[in-house]
């Protein structure tokens, strides 16, 4: 009822449902649900807690297009600190 009422812009899925998300059948579930939800009532989405490339590939896979976290980059004091975008783990089928 909370986002009928107060129609946020974004909403923040935290590092609880995003670790392991990858191998972990429940969570992926329940991340689905909020994906629904969130694209009908045109509401944007970011993941954080982001410290795996399984994760990452997993929740962009899903529909979600911003993400935060360590695998990106690490906490910084006094500045912006340089972001790594990881590699994306593709497998090729040998013909």
């Amino acid at each position: 009822l909370l986002l009928a009422q107060f129609q946020p812009d974004r909403i923040k899925i935290n590092r609880q449902l995003v670790k392991d998300i990858h191998k972990h059948g429940p969570k992926q579930a329940i991340v689905q649900a909020i994906i629904k939800c969130c694209h009908s009532l045109e509401i944007a989405i970011s993941a954080v807690g982001i410290e795996q490339a399984e994760e990452w590939m997993w929740l962009e896979s899903a529909g979600i297009t911003h993400f935060q976290g360590n695998l990106f980059a690490s906490p910084c004091l006094g500045g912006i600190p340089p972001v790594a975008w990881p590699e994306k783990k593709v497998a090729y089928e040998l013909l």
